[in-house]
């Protein structure tokens, strides 16, 4: 639990869980109509592309301080207290 991927995989799961979890709610409800629903998946679906295909204006949602890949260092190095390094990315 302290492997460099390991860390990294578990931030990216927890950021693309909080944007599904809306989602899931969303058609969860009682009184949800078609078009609501297609807006969300619709809006699911795009923005897990761009971040898929690193479109430049997210590329701060994994990279940057803030992003997952801060936020994994900063986990690792207060759980393991040493340097996490970056994973190869596959496809880029």
């Amino acid at each position: 639990m302290t492997d460099s991927a390991f860390i990294v995989s578990l931030c990216c799961a927890y950021n693309v869980m909080a944007l599904t979890i809306v989602l899931s709610m969303s058609l969860q409800k009682v009184n949800q109509d078609l078009f609501q629903a297609m807006d969300s998946a619709d809006f699911v679906q795009t923005t897990l592309e761009e971040w898929r295909q690193g479109s430049g204006d997210n590329d701060d949602e994994w990279e940057a301080d803030g992003g997952v890949y801060g936020v994994a260092c900063r986990l690792h190095a207060q759980t393991a207290n040493i340097e996490l390094t970056m994973p190869r990315l596959v496809g880029r």
